[in-house]
């Protein structure tokens, strides 16, 4: 949100625009792109977090897709095939959403760069 030039809101607001409207019609579309990077990697982290999801989850019911392949791998015989499923279907969703917000990633990532 500090990336938004104040120049430009003010600009808004000589048009017309109340506050609300600024941010809602100048704000927001400007730093999209930011804020779907923020919330892409937020979502990687909390999609294969193990370590915090290992200490608060008590129940099969609340456990989650890693939980799950350290509960596979763990016993006397490991199943591969189970092992390398299990992991697929890890990965697909965040393959799917990569594939979405690529175009925004890329514009978040690089916005900073600009010099000037």
């Amino acid at each position: 949100m500090d990336a938004v030039p104040q120049a430009l809101i003010e600009q808004s607001l000589v048009d017309g625009c109340n506050k609300l409207t600024a941010l809602v019609r100048v704000v927001l579309p400007t730093s999209l792109p930011g804020l779907a990077v923020a919330a892409f990697f937020a979502f990687i982290v909390s999609w294969g977090d193990y370590l915090f999801v290992s200490v608060i989850s008590s129940s099969s019911a609340t456990a989650t897709m890693p939980m799950y392949i350290y509960q596979i791998s763990s016993s006397l015989i490991l199943q591969w095939g189970q092992v390398a499923a299990g992991t697929v279907i890890i990965i697909i969703p965040v393959i799917i959403l990569f594939a979405l917000v690529q175009r925004w990633l890329v514009e978040g990532l690089t916005a900073g760069a600009v010099k000037g």
